[in-house]
């Protein structure tokens, strides 16, 4: 599966939305279909915001200098 060539880097304590959306803005896409696409591989993919889905598939794309699953959902919270 392709990673990213670049993704932000998470400020402490930030939201995952919040450094997902980043990446968005500073890759200049315009729809949320697109940052799905670009995030997950896929289009349709549904974005949550109590529960944690597909992190696994995100730790994938992500370059490897980020945070573990564990260390994003208690570092990083979602909502």
């Amino acid at each position: 599966m392709r990673g990213f060539a670049f993704f932000p880097p998470l400020l402490p304590g930030e939201l995952l939305y919040s450094a997902l959306a980043r990446h968005g803005v500073l890759q200049g896409l315009t729809s949320p279909k697109g940052l799905m696409k670009e995030l997950y591989g896929r289009a349709n993919m549904i974005a949550t915001s109590d529960l944690p889905n597909n992190l696994s598939t995100l730790l994938e794309r992500l370059p490897t200098l980020q945070n573990p699953a564990r260390d994003l959902m208690e570092g990083h919270p979602l909502y």
